[in-house]
């Protein structure tokens, strides 16, 4: 009867703390679809399904990722913004380039099914077709997707880009005003010749 009772009580502490975990869904999304030579563009690094399978009373309270640029070549980073609710922990670990932390949790909540943990900034340099993405090495604590009780759980994905050439004959934003006085000036310097044009010909009259 003891044995009974021990084995439902360590099947109850199993479901309630140490539920076993669905891979995680790691999204890249890129901010602009259409990536030209010279733009910069970003790349949100979300989750999804973040407590799927695991315990009502898991939370997640830390995330640590390196950038993975194959191509700096085509592509330069620029650098990390760590978004809310995590706080930037980047400049406290020499060998992971992305780092945050969210104490006391994030809850298992519906609220929290997704999250997104970084934008990456990138400069296009170049044509070629990239691939950027993000890796965590779980011999190190402080990299992975951590949760307070299931541990850290990998992020790693990669995503493959198409750096296409600048659009030709298309003015750049701040080339726009310049233009605009050149027309202004133009229409000044026509009006000026015509009225000078107007008074000759009164003075042979």
């Amino acid at each position: 009867m003891k044995s009974l009772m021990i084995a439902a009580l360590l099947a109850c502490l199993n479901t309630v703390f140490c539920s076993s975990a669905n891979a995680l869904l790691i999204n890249l999304d890129i901010s602009d679809s259409d990536v030209r030579v010279g733009e910069t563009f970003t790349v949100n690094v979300g989750i999804s399904d973040v407590f799927g399978g695991l315990a009502p009373l898991e939370e997640v309270i830390f995330f640590g990722f390196d950038v993975v640029n194959n191509d700096p070549v085509v592509l330069q980073y620029l650098g990390a913004t760590v978004q809310s609710p995590f706080l930037d922990d980047s400049a406290f670990f020499i060998d992971t380039d992305v780092a945050g932390s969210a104490f006391a949790g994030i809850p298992n909540t519906p609220a929290n099914s997704s999250l997104v943990l970084a934008s990456l900034d990138f400069l296009a340099l170049t044509v070629g077709n990239p691939s950027l993405g993000i890796a965590s090495d779980l011999t190190d604590p402080n990299e992975g997707l951590g949760y307070f009780l299931r541990g850290n759980l990998d992020i790693s994905k990669q995503i493959q880009l198409d750096i296409r050439a600048a659009a030709s004959g298309v003015p750049a934003p701040g080339t726009l005003p310049i233009l605009g006085l050149g027309l202004v000036l133009l229409v000044v310097g026509y009006r000026k010749r015509s009225a000078v044009k107007g008074g000759g010909l009164k003075m042979d009259r």
